[in-house]
């Protein structure tokens, strides 16, 4: 079985972030002006969820895909790095 994977990627101010690459398991999406993205045909099992922004430091988070998830929604906060 397969399951989507989505939530939303925001700053340190909570400010959606527009044109993040998120990647898990060789699929990737690319987050809208809302900060929000979705995967779909995950199988289950355990991944690191990669996120990808060039004014931000890449984040990796680990998440494990099963159906007790079902309508979990993710948040990602990405850090920029200090000027």
């Amino acid at each position: 079985m397969s399951y989507e994977i989505s939530g939303t990627v925001v700053c340190m101010t909570g400010a959606p972030v527009e044109n993040a690459t998120v990647a898990i398991n060789n699929k990737f999406s690319l987050t809208n002006e809302n900060g929000v993205f979705s995967i779909k045909n995950i199988p289950e099992g355990n991944y690191t969820l990669k996120v990808v922004h060039r004014r931000y430091f890449t984040l990796q988070q680990a998440v494990h895909v099963t159906s007790d998830l079902h309508g979990t929604v993710i948040y990602l906060k990405l850090i920029p790095p200090k000027s």
